[in-house]
């Protein structure tokens, strides 16, 4: 579509009509929601890991000790989660690789 092509009045009416458009406040939004979502993924990211990594807190207690036993089980529940994370985001890569999207 050539704009020379269009009459006057649509061209005018084209032109008024990208005038308000609200670029600014558009592209702004869009450049806040992506700083979000990094933000909270690098927050997640940070804690995982600190939770995965972090310092042993049941060191000298006996191995069928609560404490023990919950510890196990939140690492357990945050690996699970975590590798199932990572099986969906592999699987929808594939999926819109393979369809060229």
């Amino acid at each position: 579509l050539e704009l020379d092509s269009l009459p006057p009045l649509r061209l005018e009416k084209l032109h008024q009509l990208v005038g308000q458009v609200p670029l600014t406040g558009l592209v702004m939004s869009v450049v806040e929601g992506m700083l979000s979502l990094l933000s909270n993924m690098l927050l997640v990211l940070l804690f995982t890991v600190y939770l995965m990594l972090g310092r042993d807190a049941r060191d000298g207690l006996p191995a069928d000790d609560v404490l023990h036993k919950v510890d196990d089980r939140t690492r357990a529940f945050i690996r699970g989660k975590v590798s199932l994370s990572l099986l969906v985001g592999g699987l929808t890569a594939l999926v819109l690789w393979s369809s060229n999207l």
